[in-house]
């Protein structure tokens, strides 16, 4: 299962595993992996290159500034 935390709007919750397409769907481009405490979040890694918008609440879950879509994903599947 993954958690969807767009920069604007409302979270979503996709059920079962990513595979590295969906994730790519889900972030809008190229996957970087970030740790987290529980999991992982995946994240665009162009975000800056492509001027994405920051996303507050992935910023605050992982610490540190995170631009676009993100998918929250337990450690295990990624």
């Amino acid at each position: 299962m993954a958690r969807v935390i767009p920069p604007r709007g409302t979270e979503t919750t996709v059920k079962g595993n990513l595979n590295l397409e969906e994730a790519q769907d889900v972030v809008g481009g190229f996957v970087e992996v970030v740790r987290l405490n529980k999991g992982k979040m995946l994240v665009n890694d162009d975000g800056i290159r492509l001027g994405l918008e920051l996303n507050m609440l992935a910023s605050i879950i992982a610490e540190q500034p995170i631009l676009g879509t993100v998918a929250i994903v337990d450690g295990r599947s990624w």
